[in-house]
C-alpha cells in the first residue's frame, strides 16, 4: 500500500478560497484547500487520479499504488485568465504535476 500525497501551493488568486476535489479512480476522495496538503492511502495497482472544481479539472495522471507520489497542484492561469479557460481549456484550469 502506497501513498498520494496533493501539495496545493499558495499562489495567486485564483481559486483562493474554493478547494479542489480529488478523484482516484473517477471517485471523490476528498479535497484540498489553498496551501494545504492532502493524504491518502492507495490499494495495489494503477491508479488515475484527477483534481476537479465545478466542471473544470486538471490533466489525469497515473499514479503507482505500490509506490509513495507526491503530486503539487496549483491553478492553472491567473485570475485574469479564468474566462477563457473555463470555456475553453477547461480539462487543464488545475495544474497537476509529479515532485
Amino acid at each position: 500500500m502506497g501513498t498520494l500525497t496533493i501539495a496545493r501551493q499558495k499562489k495567486g488568486w485564483r481559486d483562493l478560497l474554493r478547494a479542489y476535489c480529488v478523484e482516484v479512480n473517477g471517485e471523490d476522495v476528498g479535497k484540498t484547500r489553498r496551501g494545504e496538503t492532502f493524504r491518502v492511502n492507495l490499494p495495489a495497482g494503477s491508479h488515475s487520479v484527477c483534481l476537479k472544481i465545478d466542471w473544470c479539472s486538471s490533466q489525469t495522471i497515473e499514479v503507482d499504488g505500490d509506490a509513495d507520489t507526491l503530486l503539487h497542484c496549483a491553478p492553472g492561469g491567473t485570475a485574469l485568465t479564468a474566462l477563457p479557460d473555463i470555456m475553453v481549456f477547461t480539462d487543464h484550469y488545475i495544474t497537476l504535476v509529479r515532485d
